[in-house]
């Protein structure tokens, strides 16, 4: 159903490779890696975790979440480039500012007299600090979620995303193989507890972790196209209006919709994906692409849902980093 699909309600796109058309972005431009990722240095006496996948047998950070009177998570911003989406002209996507720091704040509110949580985007940039805002009831009422994000990984193969920091506790999603899959993920608040069931015959996994009031889920799948030098992400926020599509996310969403949510990101940001390659491969290469890209619970070449692809393509197998060059 349209009216409850992520589109009608406030969203930001960030990350390299043209941004979607949607009104009221705000995209960031990201290129090659330069630098550890980097988020704030360990506190005491809370509770600190950081969100992992692995590459070669080393973690991989995807982002950080800290107990500090609500959740904090931080996202890495080593290599982060933003650019306004509606520039006119439009800038040039290997320019801009870089990001300072990126985070979300998911704080407790405890003086709403509605049950309402607000989740805060913030984006410091050199000269400029950008923020939004996600007004959910979900956490408060128990028994719905809040999207955060959904976004596609860059390349996380180089050495500068291992996460190299010891202290706190970590929660993987596994492990994969950048140079035949690209991961995508969504990001999930709720209350403690509240568990989001899968069904077993979608190519989709999670993971959670409970914080003292706020569980946080992420959900993930692979999609079966190397990853490369760009990366994209979607950002949720409301504008506490009385649009009905804006007053039902505030809500929040059940776990049959965070999963209906999480197919429509998916196909958007793998369609995004498909753009920016458009314009560096041949349209005999994109056709290729598109009929072999998928999603699969796994990112490893190893697993049997790939070889029985892998199969059903014969021998021509895309594979390998074929994508660095620079964005033209």
């Amino acid at each position: 159903n349209d009216r409850d699909s992520p589109d009608l309600v406030g969203i930001s796109f960030s990350g390299v490779g043209e941004p979607l058309k949607a009104p009221r972005s705000v995209a960031s431009r990201r290129r090659r890696a330069s630098c550890s990722p980097h988020w704030s240095s360990d506190s005491c006496g809370m509770t600190k975790v950081r969100f992992t996948v692995d590459v070669d047998g080393r973690p991989r950070s995807l982002f950080s979440a800290i107990d500090r009177k609500g959740v904090t998570l931080g996202l890495p911003t080593s290599t982060m480039m933003a650019r306004e989406a509606a520039s006119n002209p439009p800038l040039d996507p290997r320019l801009g500012a870089r990001v300072i720091k990126h985070y979300y704040s998911i704080h407790q509110s405890k003086e709403s007299i509605e049950g309402i949580n607000a989740i805060n985007n913030h984006k410091i940039i050199e000269g400029k600090k950008i923020e939004s805002c996600h007004y959910t009831k979900a956490i408060k009422n128990g028994n719905a979620f809040a999207p955060l994000f959904y976004r596609r990984c860059i390349d996380l193969s180089p050495d500068c995303y291992v996460e190299h920091r010891t202290g706190g506790k970590k929660v993987s999603i596994g492990s994969y193989e950048p140079s035949t899959f690209t991961l995508l993920f969504n990001v999930l608040a709720s209350a403690p507890g509240l568990n989001l069931e899968i069904p077993s015959n979608l190519p989709f996994k999670s993971v959670k972790f409970d914080f003292s009031e706020v569980r946080i889920t992420v959900v993930y799948t692979y999609l079966t196209i190397p990853s490369n030098i760009t990366d994209f992400t979607i950002h949720i926020y409301t504008l506490n209006s009385t649009e009905e599509a804006e007053k039902r996310l505030m809500d929040g969403i059940s776990a049959s919709q965070c999963i209906d949510y999480f197919k429509e990101a998916i196909d958007k940001l793998s369609s995004e994906y498909f753009a920016v390659l458009e314009r560096n491969l041949g349209q005999e290469e994109m056709e290729f692409i598109r009929r072999r890209a998928n999603y699969m619970r796994n990112g490893r070449k190893s697993s049997p849902d790939w070889l029985l692809l892998k199969s059903s393509l014969g021998t021509r197998i895309l594979q390998g980093y074929l994508w660095s060059w620079p964005l033209r």
